[in-house]
């Protein structure tokens, strides 16, 4: 469980990032391909947040 105040930050990093699912979809569509990790590095970064390297990278 996760929980954030404000959320407000979390809202803008997964709005810009996501992709809005119809009311009628039960999942979202797969990606094509890998994520774009440098991209949300730099979206997370216009929020505030700070992404770290895994620790065995």
């Amino acid at each position: 469980m996760i929980v954030n105040a404000p959320g407000q930050m979390h809202a803008g990093f997964f709005t810009e990032l996501g992709e809005p699912v119809g009311d009628d979809r039960k999942v979202p569509t797969p990606m094509e391909g890998p994520p774009d990790v440098a991209h949300v590095v730099r979206v997370a970064e216009r929020w505030g947040m700070t992404i770290l390297a895994p620790a065995n990278a």
